[in-house]
């Protein structure tokens, strides 16, 4: 246990990290994820009196932070993990151990492209129904669907469904350019054991054929002009906590943040993907199927007439009410 402020919150540290030697640091992810966690429920589409909690990632240069604390405040934690600079500048990436690259160079997929700057995109997304998802088993196709910004980045942001536990986790993935090297670079936050259980046990909860489970989510190329990227999602997770429990439709706030300044935004994106871990094929018989709508830029509500579509072995259906744009259907299939 560590005191910060008046608060005493649990310290959980791996890979060997020294708790006395970090206590400032904590203390400062601590503050930081309070400030995080009041901004987002204040502005949380959260059912009233809905059980439930938070969740905060900070990608830092020298450790990643994780702290989660349910909503009733009776659960506090602050966990800590070893990183690394990697040769792309200012980025953060876990250890090699630690984690793996989940998208290959191929796949198949439908995009719609909203041209113009920006410092966030919102939203939100229906995800697929039973019949609406097949050919999906990771090994080594999976589904993603998610928001992101182009630019001086690329970002990927957003969910990944996996098969083996039925849900959709938190997903982002920051691609740059590193002029020097004229190399490209992805990095992708997802965790493999040991410390899966920790980071992908609690899953958004997916559609089944009578319940259709909705994902609210926020992406910022800048947030608040503070330099950093941020992913905010939210919606029907499996358990109350990030260790698990009695399987149940938990509401769940997840924030994954990232410091690095966006020095250009020409365009946010919508995305249904399919993609997979080498060069085979494209993964004939698989589908996915997403509904985005509620979409803004910066608040405001694009115009249609700023969206481009771009597909492969997809279809993008946009719904434009008044001009404006209103719904994005996204259905990919390897038929």
């Amino acid at each position: 246990m560590m005191q910060i402020e008046n608060d005493q919150i649990k310290v959980t540290t791996y890979d060997n990290i020294d708790i006395n030697s970090i206590q400032a640091e904590a203390a400062g992810a601590y503050l930081r994820a309070q400030i995080v966690m009041d901004e987002a429920i204040a502005d949380s589409r959260k059912p009233e009196g809905e059980q439930g909690y938070f969740e905060y990632v900070y990608y830092g240069n020298d450790a990643t932070w994780l702290y989660a604390e349910s909503f009733d405040g009776l659960f506090k934690e602050l966990l800590v993990f070893d990183t690394q600079i990697n040769e792309c500048d200012s980025f953060t990436t876990i250890s090699e151990s630690q984690s793996q690259i989940m998208r290959g160079p191929e796949g198949i997929f439908g995009r719609a492209i909203i041209s113009g700057s920006g410092a966030y995109i919102s939203g939100a997304v229906d995800l697929p129904k039973p019949s609406q998802i097949s050919g999906i088993n990771n090994h080594p196709y999976t589904n993603y669907i998610y928001t992101g910004f182009s630019g001086s980045n690329e970002s990927d942001l957003g969910l990944q469904y996996v098969e083996e536990i039925n849900g959709y986790l938190h997903y982002a993935l920051i691609s740059c350019n590193n002029n020097s090297q004229n190399h490209n670079q992805d990095h992708n936050f997802v965790f493999v054991s040991p410390y899966d259980q920790i980071w992908n046990g609690n899953c958004f909860l997916p559609s089944t054929e009578n319940t259709v489970r909705t994902i609210y989510f926020t992406t910022y190329a800048n947030y608040s002009n503070t330099g950093r990227i941020s992913t905010k999602l939210e919606g029907y997770a499996r358990y109350d906590s990030i260790y698990g429990g009695t399987p149940g439709a938990y509401w769940k706030i997840s924030i994954r943040e990232l410091q690095h300044t966006i020095s250009s935004v020409t365009s946010f994106k919508l995305v249904n993907s399919i993609a997979k871990f080498n060069y085979n094929p494209h993964p004939s018989g698989s589908k996915s199927w997403c509904r985005f709508y509620d979409i803004k830029i910066d608040g405001v509500t694009p115009n249609a007439n700023k969206i481009i579509t771009s597909v492969d072995y997809a279809s993008v259906s946009i719904n434009p009410s008044s001009g404006s744009l209103n719904t994005v259907i996204i259905e990919v299939s390897g038929s």
